[in-house]
């Protein structure tokens, strides 16, 4: 959160309204690449649809879906973006570490990115699962469950073989969740995966002052997902 007063207001009680605002066509920009031959009021439907549907889902309680993120690339954002793509040839992967809906995960290989070399990741599965009710998805894409932050234990079957042969690492949907201190751990071991000259690209945000942050810490992300409350793997303030 960029101040205390933002911070605090993601804890409020929400309201759920049937659609929570009216959508712009600049909003589905990017939903309308993706499906370059859809009308873009099929789209909105098609969106509206997705929402009244996902109402009932336990993870629609995240202000962030209720919100529609997923509608937005953050991505392309960083600096160092275009300089990321240009690693396209060089035969090693992107992995996209807290995917979520998986938009900054579509979004490089409809930039040019080879699918075949992109790895989604997630702790959770069910926001890529409701991802792939609006976005379609390259069959060689790789999406996992794995948790980074258990590099040398139970993510290391998963992600050693990427070890040297990560090209580019992008951390834009999961470090706001994160304390300083597994911001520091993540980053460590995010480096570890990284080729020679590799790029992190990433967005952290958080309050002036430590605080905590109980009502979107990641373990009430398990609570609310009905997951295993044995493995809760962050720390859960902000700052």
């Amino acid at each position: 959160m960029t101040d205390a007063k933002t911070a605090a207001d993601y804890d409020k009680p929400f309201q759920v309204s049937s659609f929570p605002r009216e959508i712009s066509d600049t909003e589905l920009a990017f939903l309308q690449r993706l499906h370059p031959d859809t009308p873009i009021q099929d789209l909105r439907q098609r969106l509206l649809d997705w929402y009244t549907k996902t109402m009932a889902k336990p993870w629609f309680k995240f202000r962030c879906v209720r919100d529609l993120f997923f509608l937005h690339t953050t991505v392309d954002r960083n600096l160092l973006y275009r300089e990321a793509l240009s690693r396209r040839s060089s035969g090693q992967w992107w992995v996209d570490i807290g995917c979520g809906f998986g938009q900054d995960t579509r979004l490089p290989v409809l930039d040019g990115w080879p699918a075949s070399r992109m790895l989604a990741t997630d702790i959770v599965p069910h926001l890529w699962y409701g991802g792939l009710d609006l976005y379609p998805n390259p069959a060689n894409i790789q999406f996992q469950l794995v948790n980074i932050l258990e590099l040398e234990t139970s993510a290391a079957e998963v992600l050693n073989p990427f070890r040297q042969c990560v090209a580019v690492i992008s951390l834009n949907l999961v470090l706001h969740t994160l304390c300083k201190e597994d911001v520091t751990d993540m980053l460590s071991s995010c480096a570890s995966l990284l080729a020679p000259c590799g790029i992190i690209l990433g967005l952290c945000v958080g309050s002036p002052e430590p605080r905590p942050w109980t009502e979107w810490a990641p373990e009430r992300w398990f609570i609310l997902l009905l997951a295993s409350s044995t493995h809760l793997p962050w720390r859960a303030s902000s700052g």
